[in-house]
Formats: structure tokens, sequence, C-alpha cells
């Protein structure tokens, strides 16, 4: 990769969050959409290398080469998300048109008494998930690596501090970090998980997606292993104006990693959500927000993935 995403994410992410934020509260949400034009124009002038990674994925979803249209649509899809999540966060469901799309199953999980694993992605928008069909709130807590996303994290306390204080920090690992999750659990909250970056240090396996080789980490599949919860997949997708298109959607009621075939079967687990991944960012193309060099190599030409154990 050509730049690290635990820098250029954060610098980006922070620097419009803060902008989108002044306005909103200048403004409120229908003239701050307008200011989102200028925003797109800026970015599409001067983040080359995100306009690069781009174009490569763009290329790849879309199935032809894309047009200068097309990368200023998508950094424009990316402004109008960041703008609903203050709006999201600040007042919940109020203003937006939300759609849900879930498996009966899917449903019924989330109903239990205890909670389940969601596993989320750049994909869209979290913050919607937490809106159910009728405006009523999904118990929600998302896993966050504090250390990587602590700018973040601020906005996050200024703009709902009750939700800010159930984020569970992911920056410490091992048997303290599974038993916060099963703590959050038993308490009946679901809990959220991004599964579609790796860092540069911690272990990933490589998968087939969408035309080419990507990193996949592994921590998401081995956490809910050990906390032995149902793992549902979640995407909140933004179709324009004020709709959202809330897709759930059962990926294993455990995770089992076998003795002696751990290693397989996180492959296993790994490919079959990349395989969805892909099939959720075909629906809604402009909807992915990794603006960076993601793919390893092209199909075919990829190492064989390293053996996931330590």
């Amino acid at each position: 990769m050509t730049q690290s995403w635990e820098r250029q994410g954060e610098r980006g992410s922070q620097f419009m969050l803060r902008l989108l934020l002044l306005c909103t509260r200048l403004l409120g949400r229908t003239l701050t959409r307008l200011v989102l034009f200028p925003i797109t124009a800026y970015f599409l002038l001067t983040a080359t290398a995100a306009r690069s990674a781009s174009r490569d994925y763009l290329r790849r979803v879309l199935g032809r080469e894309p047009g200068w249209r097309d990368v200023a649509r998508h950094f424009h899809c990316l402004a109008n998300v960041s703008l609903d999540r203050v709006f999201l966060l600040r007042r919940g469901a109020t203003g937006f048109d939300v759609h849900r799309h879930a498996s009966a199953d899917s449903m019924e999980i989330t109903t239990r008494p205890s909670g389940c694993i969601m596993v989320l992605a750049h994909l869209g928008s979290h913050e919607a998930l937490r809106l159910r069909a009728g405006q009523r709130a999904l118990q929600l807590r998302v896993l966050m690596d504090l250390e990587v996303g602590r700018k973040l994290m601020s906005l996050l306390v200024a703009l709902n501090p009750a939700m800010a204080s159930q984020v569970i920090d992911a920056s410490q690992r091992g048997p303290g970090l599974v038993l916060k999750l099963r703590d959050a659990l038993e308490q009946g909250a679901n809990v959220g998980i991004m599964a579609d970056r790796a860092t540069t240090e911690e272990r990933a396996i490589e998968a087939d997606f969408l035309g080419g080789r990507a990193r996949f980490a592994v921590g998401p599949w081995m956490l809910a292993a050990a906390v032995g919860a149902p793992v549902i997949l979640a995407f909140g997708l933004y179709r324009g104006g004020n709709r959202y298109d809330l897709h759930t959607e059962v990926f294993a009621e455990r995770i089992s990693l076998p003795r002696g075939q751990r290693d397989e079967a996180l492959r296993s687990y790994v490919q079959n959500y990349a395989a969805r991944l892909e099939h959720y960012a075909r629906l809604a193309p402009y909807n992915w927000f990794n603006f960076y060099d993601y793919w390893v190599s092209p199909t075919g030409s990829a190492p064989s993935p390293a053996p996931a154990t330590p």
C-alpha cells in the first residue's frame, strides 16, 4: 500500500467532519448540503492519492473506466454521509427516510436477550444502522481503537456524549478485550466491529475481492469465536437525499475455529465476508469509503496467504 490508511483516513475525516460540524451549526442540513459541492471540488482537485484510489475502485466495481463525474460522485457521496453522521448522532432518525432490509433470522437474533456481533465496514453509514423501522433505536456498541481514531472520538464526544461513553476501546488487545465484549453482549448490546481494513501491524489474510487480492484482518473473527456470539453482517447504504437502506443478514450462528484447522477456517470466513462485502459494494458502488491503495495485487498474482498463527 502506498500510504497507511491509519494516517490518511484519520486526517481526511477529521478535517471534513470539523468543517461540516461548523456548517451544520450555522446553516442546518438543507443549506449545508449546498456547501458539499465546493468541498467535493476541493478534495477532487487536491487529494491526488484518494482520487487515484477512487478510480481504481470504481474501475473494479463498475466494470468500466470511470470518468471524472464518477469520481466526483464518489467524493460527494462521502461528503453527504459525513454530513448526515452529524445529524444522526445529534438527533437520531428525525428527518431521514430509513428502509430496513433484514432477513427474518437476523431480526430474530437482534431481539434476543443476549447481544450479537455486527460486522461492519466502511461502506455507507454505520450510524444509520442504529435506526430501526419506526425509528426505534438499536442498541449498538462499536469497537474502536482509540489510539487510531482518537480525533474522530473527540467529535463523537462533542456530538453525543452518551453514545461516546458506549464505545468499546480496542487499543488493548488480549483477554481484557474479550471480557469487555462478553460483558456488553450479556447486557444485551450488539457489538459492532469493522472488518474491512487491516492495520500494517495486525495479522491479516488475503482474499479475492473485486477482481484483486486485498488484506482483511483476522481479529474480528477471532474475537467473535472467543465470545461465541452469533455474527450478523450489517450495512447502512446511502441512497441519496435523506434515504438510507439498512441491510442485515446472518453470517454465522457461531464462528468456529477448530484446533489444528484454525488457519483454514479463518481463510474461509474471510473469503466469505469478502464475497458478501463485494455484493453490497456493487449494490451501492459510490458508498465505498476506503480512499487508499486497497489491493495488494491483481487476482492470480498474489502469493499464498501467510498463516494466521503467531
